[in-house]
């Protein structure tokens, strides 16, 4: 109802800052709702919004927690990826289930064309779910930890190839590092001594 204000809007980075908790707590919010954040939020935030904080990550968890899940997604050829939308708890990846769907990778796609099957279909998941938590008809599931795997965080010096790979894999890197990442690179000295980057 009240014209939104800039006020409203708080730079975090460190979650974990008392001002920033007690920020959130003058806010009031009936929910939160995480989208693209690497860090954990604390438990003080989580246990503020009645409806709790919920995420999503691109995995049908517990399987495939952490960092970079559509990179890892390609890379290791699995036949489809998962989208878990799931209330946040102190862990990784680590809360109750709230709904999941999947959606096929094919050997063809990179991850342009993964982002694209991606985006077809998770605004209206997440709406839908959203739609259910709201008017109390969503479900939890809590994970089974025991099953729990993980993948590692990357970085963009990360994209650098290493040729000794198989040729397969060596495919599947440069797939899995396609737009919007940075992307897969080499280097090489021409005869002159000069180095270039080839991107």
């Amino acid at each position: 109802k009240n014209e939104f204000k800039s006020t409203n809007i708080v730079r975090i980075e460190n979650p974990k800052e008392k001002k920033i908790i007690d920020k959130i707590k003058k806010f009031a919010p009936d929910l939160i709702i995480v989208i693209s954040w690497s860090q954990i939020i604390p438990k003080q935030i989580i246990d503020i919004p009645k409806y709790g904080v919920i995420s999503s990550h691109y995995s049908a968890l517990p399987k495939r927690r952490g960092g970079a899940p559509l990179f890892w997604a390609i890379y290791d050829n699995i036949s489809n990826l998962g989208i878990s939308i799931y209330y946040m708890e102190k862990g990784i990846d680590d809360g109750d289930i709230i709904d999941q769907i999947k959606i096929n990778i094919n050997p063809e796609d990179n991850i342009t064309k993964l982002m694209k099957k991606i985006y077809s279909k998770y605004p209206k998941f997440y709406a839908n779910t959203l739609d259910k938590i709201i008017n109390g008809k969503s479900t939890r599931k809590p994970q089974d930890h025991k099953k729990a795997t993980y993948t590692k965080a990357r970085k963009p010096e990360d994209g650098f190839i290493d040729f000794r790979q198989d040729s397969k894999k060596l495919e599947r890197f440069v797939k899995a590092l396609s737009s919007p990442y940075p992307p897969a690179f080499f280097e090489a000295i021409d005869k002159n001594g000069y180095k270039m980057i080839f991107k």
